[in-house]
């Protein structure tokens, strides 16, 4: 085969690898928008969270897939990747992160089927202490609540 038959190859092949990464972009932005509207849904059910501080922390609901995204790079955890969007939107999961002096300071990620805290790690996925889990276990005992009153 000659250059000219390999290059016209090579374009073909890198015009097909645009077009399929340009249709998953879009299907990727619908999903995003559709678990926008989830996460921020979720978030409003569980406003009343917010209320509740402990140790100078404030609990704060994720209100969009980018703030999941967001905290994620801030923490230097998987929290704004790994489908924690979707497991909020299909209700296995909550998110909620704890702030201290306004920034980000917990994450945690409860268990919406058994209600009970699955994760639970500041910075780098540290251990927070006792005290701090202590009061995950009081914010998880305060979603089954809110939940459960919603129900």
């Amino acid at each position: 085969m000659n250059l000219k038959a390999e290059n016209e190859i090579e374009r073909r092949e890198h015009e097909e690898r645009l077009r399929r990464q340009a249709e998953a972009d879009k299907r990727r932005a619908t999903e995003r928008k559709a678990f926008n509207t989830g996460v921020k849904s979720v978030a409003e059910a569980f406003a009343m969270l917010s209320r509740l501080k402990r140790h100078g922390l404030t609990v704060v609901l994720p209100m969009s897939v980018q703030s999941l995204i967001d905290e994620g790079n801030t923490m230097h955890n998987c929290i704004g990747r790994m489908g924690y969007d979707e497991k909020i939107v299909t209700g296995t999961s909550l998110i909620v992160f704890l702030y201290k002096d306004g920034k980000s300071f917990v994450d945690i990620e409860i268990d919406r089927e058994r209600w009970t805290v699955r994760q639970c790690y500041t910075k780098c996925n540290q251990n927070p202490g006792e005290e701090i889990a202590s009061f995950a276990k009081e914010i998880c005992t305060k979603a089954k609540e809110i939940y459960s009153k919603a129900a």
